[in-house]
């Protein structure tokens, strides 16, 4: 019979491996990186001494009282993992990202009590009673999103909640990345030559714009001539469109006057007008899914090809009737603060138009915030070939798919913990 997952720990350098991935890897026949993943679960899993076996020990330090029921560290995620709601990705992530967080309460908690050791904040003392119940709850809400999300949406939750506890620690992760920054190019076996980049927020936002706004336009320019507009059938991969709207952007910079398309491409940074003199305050930026402090923010708001967005401050009309058919573009960047791209599947908004939920001309629906929401064009079409219910309550976007009861938050709510909606 095979030990228990928390011991592996202990067992690995015994048995010559250099951890415990390598050690339960080898067992398993995983890789070390799945393996580490299993053994983020069973820490969630892993029990917790309740508070008299913490104080009490006998003379050789083990626990009295051990008969008492002992609660897993995590209880959600447990119950989570027991039913089979979430698979082992996300169990993993649930519990770094439970255990970083828990950081700020037990900062919380010797703040509040003059603890010398601020690491003993636990889920289960009773000295921490309300903050304990605000973290199971907030460990609650995390297991729901798990469960509601795909795992790439809910890696952007989890980065969300941990970077607004810690900005100072998002600070020096984006000093760190923008001193990493870094290009080079290799030829491969086959003469191909091959770039690989790593680059920090404030390098790829304007790069990412530039290249999906080219990539969104040709894909009009195919589905304009497939319906028998004024488009031409572009015969290119997305990948190639890619690469090549890459290349004329440095023809650019060599000397030519206009880019491929002729089309403006702006990237917005929203930052809270109280928040505009504090570095450590966050930010977010629309080619980039995690939040921003607002030092890197005001670094890139130094572009004119960056236009920020000062939330709170004065905006242009943005309700404009039945007078217009098409949405302004300062329409379009309220609907992409509320429904941060795509609305249902939450791709970026380079890749989305804004769309009427009643429609312009057959429905006579207004060109205005509550009857419009951002949707890429597969989503465009799903909506309208199966009939969803498409509404705006409260600011929020809800769907109702075809034979459903229950309305699903899209947008920016949809990866919210809290919403005024629901």
């Amino acid at each position: 019979m095979r030990p228990p997952l928390r011991k592996w720990c202990r067992r690995s350098a015994d048995d010559g491996f250099l951890n415990a991935q390598q050690s339960l890897g080898n067992t398993l026949g995983i890789t070390p990186g799945q393996a580490g993943k299993l053994i983020d679960a069973g820490r969630a899993l892993a029990p917790l001494d309740p508070p008299a076996a913490q104080a009490d020990r006998d003379s050789k330090g083990a626990a009295i009282g051990s008969e008492l029921p002992r609660a897993p560290r995590y209880p959600h995620i447990a119950q989570a993992i027991r039913s089979a709601s979430i698979g082992a990705d996300a169990a993993s992530l649930l519990t770094r990202t439970l255990d970083s967080i828990a950081r700020s309460y037990a900062e919380k908690s010797q703040s509040a009590r003059g603890a010398e050791d601020a690491d003993r904040f636990s889920p289960l003392r009773r000295e921490d009673a309300d903050l304990a119940q605000e973290f199971k709850d907030l460990e609650r809400r995390l297991v729901e999103k798990a469960q509601s999300l795909g795992l790439s949406e809910f890696r952007r939750v989890c980065e969300r909640e941990r970077a607004w506890r810690f900005p100072k620690e998002l600070a020096a992760k984006e000093r760190l990345h923008r001193d990493s920054r870094t290009l080079f190019f290799h030829e491969d076996p086959e003469g191909m030559t091959v770039m690989t980049a790593r680059m920090d927020a404030a390098s790829a936002a304007p790069i990412r714009a530039y290249i999906d706004a080219q990539t969104r336009w040709a894909f009009q320019q195919r589905r304009s001539a497939q319906d028998g507009g004024e488009g031409f059938d572009d015969p290119r991969s997305a990948g190639q469109i890619r690469i090549d709207a890459l290349t004329s952007l440095a023809q650019h910079g060599l000397g030519c006057t206009s880019s491929k398309s002729g089309i403006k491409t702006t990237v917005v940074i929203r930052i809270n007008v109280r928040d505009l003199e504090d570095d450590l305050a966050l930010g977010e930026c629309d080619r980039i899914s995690g939040p921003i402090t607002v030092g890197t923010l005001r670094t890139m708001a130094v572009d004119a090809g960056i236009l920020p967005l000062i939330l709170g401050g004065k905006s242009l009309p943005l309700d404009v009737g039945l007078a217009e058919r098409l949405y302004t573009p300062a329409q379009r960047l309220a609907l992409v603060e509320r429904d941060g791209g795509c609305s249902w599947c939450h791709a970026p908004p380079s890749f989305c138009e804004a769309h009427h939920i009643s429609w312009w001309k057959r429905d006579g629906g207004r060109t205005d915030l509550k009857n419009g929401v951002l949707l890429c064009t597969s989503c465009y079409h799903r909506v309208h070939r199966d009939g969803w219910k498409v509404e705006v309550v409260n600011g929020e976007v809800l769907f109702t798919t075809p034979g459903s009861s229950e309305s699903r938050l899209g947008g920016r709510a949809h990866l919210e913990l809290t919403s005024s909606t629901t």
